[in-house]
């Protein structure tokens, strides 16, 4: 088992999921070398899927955090690639990932280009915003194993180390603090995937952005509302100062 691809959600619109499943489905990667897993966050009703390729496994306690520990508890693959339950993968994304880690076995962590797909017409003022949104245009491929924010891939589409995630999950599941860094019900605080590509790199690996990963996050139309957009940007600030607290 090559890869373990871990979707985590929480009662999501079921277009989206839906959308989200056919895509990892008709992936170009042999069926046989990934498995896929879905995380139900506490869904009510609870998650029902027929595909055939799909686990599903149950985390009660809400949290993206937990979520993600319930899925890297249950990954078998020597990579894990974490999918939210409104990006739409690329049919290359497994195989081109699995191609950029066996040339860059110094890489911790990778992730590349997320296009936007909106439900309604963007406002114009929203431009700016779009990092906040999780989209992120990679002009070229770019890596370190410094702590830049510019080459740190996000959490939609993030390609980790099995041995990687496993170890952060130790950690994080004795720490309070770090499990409450990512989205909570309404909570919009966003760093939990940050935390993870930190991890990586004081551990000793590289991370990095490539243009040959690419997905499409499909955006509702209540994203596109200003006050959202301003506790976004605010909780992703106050990320920022939360994951300094969590590294000196």
């Amino acid at each position: 088992m090559n890869i373990s691809v871990i979707v985590c959600t929480r009662n999501p619109r079921q277009d989206y999921l839906r959308r989200v499943l056919d895509a990892l489905v008709d992936q170009t990667y042999p069926s046989d070398a990934w498995e896929l897993i879905l995380v139900d966050n506490g869904s009510n009703p609870p998650i029902q899927v027929t595909k055939n390729q799909c686990r599903v496994v149950v985390e009660p306690q809400p949290g993206l955090t937990n979520a993600r520990l319930k899925g890297i508890s249950e990954a078998r693959g020597e990579w894990l690639i974490f999918v939210d339950d409104d990006n739409v993968l690329s049919p290359d994304y497994l195989e081109a990932a699995s191609r950029i880690w066996t040339g860059f076995p110094q890489l911790g962590a990778l992730g590349g280009r997320t296009s936007p797909e909106f439900e309604t017409e963007p406002p114009a003022w929203l431009g700016p915003f779009y990092p906040h949104l999780a989209l992120i245009n990679v002009d070229r491929d770019c890596w370190s194993n410094r702590k830049d924010f510019g080459v740190f891939p996000c959490g939609a589409g993030l390609c980790i180390r099995r041995e990687l995630a496993a170890a952060y999950a130790d950690e994080v599941r004795v720490d309070d603090h770090r499990r409450k860094l990512d989205r909570t019900d309404q909570s919009l605080i966003s760093c939990g995937d940050t935390d993870m590509v930190v991890f990586c790199i004081q551990k000793g690996f590289g991370v990095g952005r490539f243009r040959a990963l690419h997905l499409t996050h499909i955006i509702p139309r209540q994203r596109l509302d200003y006050g959202y957009n301003k506790r976004l940007a605010y909780g992703i600030g106050y990320s920022v100062g939360e994951i300094g607290r969590a590294h000196v």
